[in-house]
């Protein structure tokens, strides 16, 4: 028969291992709420910085291990992408509330070319054979006995560094392209035909998109794109009036 107090100290050893994770970890209860009546269920949420997730069950709450610092995403095609960031406050929250704007957003499946090479967006290769142009120009131009500091004073160091970024850049379009066709920013993201260059060129100088993109994180880049797309078409409102 095993004595109560054996069960005591059993739970006082074990309890914390499961309700506290890692660094401060802790699994708290949130419960979304909606502007309106739009239902609350089935909503995607990722923590990315532990990569932890979960959806939403009939009542919009879910359960997931944050620390303060942490910041959860959250969505789904009928709201407004958000971002939730995780305070102190919320730690001693026996329930945290979250609100969501209903605004219906379709987004579909996005399938990776796995064609792409995996480290195709890497700005410096370590290996010298995998060197882009732009990389073998500014290798050269930095290595050597005199030609740093010549190339340094001259500027042109600074030349190739801007060149480099540029062929970044290009090699991110390709990327996006194997990733989505034109008809996915016209059709989904609602982005005028004759922009969806300048969006394209717009989302890759945002490092959270980048990020995702890189790291073949599909919920992610659903996630970043709607977000910009909102954030570009705002920008952009004035010249799409006009253009009416």
């Amino acid at each position: 028969m095993v004595k109560p107090n054996s069960i005591i100290l059993f739970l006082l050893f074990f309890l914390p291992t499961i309700v506290f994770g890692q660094d401060g970890e802790k699994m708290l209860r949130f419960k979304v709420v909606s502007n309106d009546s739009t239902s609350v269920s089935g909503i995607n949420v990722v923590n990315i910085v532990n990569e932890k997730s979960a959806v939403t069950n009939g009542a919009g709450e879910f359960y997931l291990l944050v620390k303060p610092g942490d910041l959860l995403i959250l969505q789904k095609e009928t709201f407004e992408y958000k971002r939730q960031p995780v305070d102190e406050d919320d730690m001693g929250k026996s329930v945290v509330p979250i609100k969501m704007i209903s605004k219906p957003i379709a987004l579909d499946e996005v399938v990776v070319n796995q064609k792409a090479a995996t480290d195709d967006l890497i700005m410096r290769h370590k290996d010298h054979k995998k060197f882009t142009p732009g990389e073998r120009r500014l290798y050269t131009a930095t290595t050597g006995l005199f030609d740093p500091l010549i190339n340094l004073i001259s500027g042109r160091t600074a030349q190739l560094k801007k060149e480099l970024q540029v062929e970044m850049n290009e090699r991110l379009l390709a990327r996006i392209d194997q990733v989505y066709d034109d008809q996915y920013f016209i059709e989904q993201l609602k982005i005028p035909a004759d922009y969806v260059g300048d969006f394209k060129r717009y989302i890759i100088d945002d490092p959270a998109f980048v990020s995702a993109l890189k790291a073949k994180n599909k919920t992610l880049m659903q996630f970043e794109g709607a977000r910009l797309a909102t954030s570009y078409k705002k920008l952009m409102s004035a010249v799409f009036k006009e253009e009416k």
